[in-house]
């Protein structure tokens, strides 16, 4: 079985501006994780909570910055 490449490019099209919007709930998401963190340094579950939310935000923006790269690899990965 042999999977086509142009209709599997042709899919990944649709998530056109899907990069910003990744991009964007991760700057969102590190900020919440951060403040989070930085201002509930006594109370030990919530300032692991806001550290989660960080890294969170941190990878998510990582991941939206380049998404058009993840969708290449992941054609290449299946093709």
């Amino acid at each position: 079985m042999e999977i086509d490449t142009e209709e599997l490019y042709s899919a990944f099209e649709l998530f056109g501006d899907v990069n910003q919007l990744i991009l964007l709930f991760g700057l969102i998401i590190s900020i919440i994780g951060f403040l989070a963190w930085a201002t509930n340094r006594k109370g030990e579950m919530r300032s692991d909570w806001g550290r989660r939310l960080l890294f969170l935000g941190i990878s998510f923006s990582i991941l939206g910055a380049n998404f058009t790269w993840f969708l290449q690899a992941i054609a290449y990965v299946f093709s």
